[in-house]
């Protein structure tokens, strides 16, 4: 059955209801106001994403990573440690992942800011792994350590301790969410539905890891991985320097 257009309202106002009590500092009207909106999504079988945001329009867009303009290695071909480490960043950034042919190039695809937050924290990562990496490699080798497949044992050892944080980190952004604002939530869901259409006609890229794993490298990437730093701190400052810079990031 057709839900009536005056339920869409009636919750529209309950949400900015609560956003305005949260704003005063009204914490539990906030959330007698979004246990409303919930009560009402529920009765007439509702999701978030299915209540219009009104005048808030949702842009979708794409930026492009390029390996060149961050002083990084292009390849002719895709890095599936690299393809699985930006599918994760995609996500803590709200974004989806287009994965060029023949290229490790990746293209970001979500709104403005978020997309370049996520090339910015994508670009420096591949930065810190890789320099990271070369430096156990050395260590190993002095160390009499067999190093055949460590540097890619290591890289897919940091890309897949990156994916396990992200992954965490998103289940727990989303239950802080629903615990708090129902217009954040709303407007999250649509942001969400938005990317699905764009991607709509896209294929998925499904690479593979297959390699034969090195003990020490792979322990050594998931420790590196499980440390780095996945903040977009310094994206205006410093992300032309970084990247350069062998003491940096």
């Amino acid at each position: 059955m057709k839900v009536p257009h005056k339920i869409f309202v009636r919750i529209k106002k309950l949400m900015l209801h609560e956003e305005s009590a949260r704003e005063i500092g009204s914490i539990e009207e906030a959330k007698a106001f979004a246990a409303e909106v919930h009560r009402m999504l529920v009765a007439h079988k509702l999701s978030a994403e299915d209540v219009p945001l009104g005048a808030q329009k949702i842009e979708i867009g794409e930026t492009r990573y390029e390996p060149d303009d961050w002083g990084q290695r292009r390849m002719k071909q895709r890095s599936s440690w690299q393809m699985k480490l930006a599918n994760s960043i995609a996500r803590a950034h709200l974004c989806r992942l287009l994965v060029p042919y023949k290229s490790n190039a990746v293209i970001f695809v979500g709104e403005r800011s978020d997309r370049e937050c996520a090339v910015y924290v994508f670009a420096k990562l591949v930065h810190v792994c890789e320099r990271i990496c070369q430096k156990k490699y050395r260590e190993a080798r002095r160390e009499g350590i067999n190093t055949r497949g460590f540097m890619t044992s290591f890289y897919h050892g940091f890309s897949d301790a990156v994916s396990e944080r992200v992954r965490a980190q998103i289940i727990k952004s989303r239950g802080d969410i629903e615990k708090g604002s129902t217009s954040a939530l709303v407007r999250m869901d649509a942001s969400r539905k938005a990317r699905d259409d764009y991607m709509s006609g896209f294929g998925t890229y499904r690479g593979g890891d297959d390699h034969k794993v090195n003990h020490a490298g792979r322990a050594e990437g998931s420790l590196a991985g499980s440390n780095a730093d996945l903040r977009a701190d310094g994206i205006e400052s410093d992300k032309n320097n970084w990247a350069l810079e062998e003491g940096s990031a």
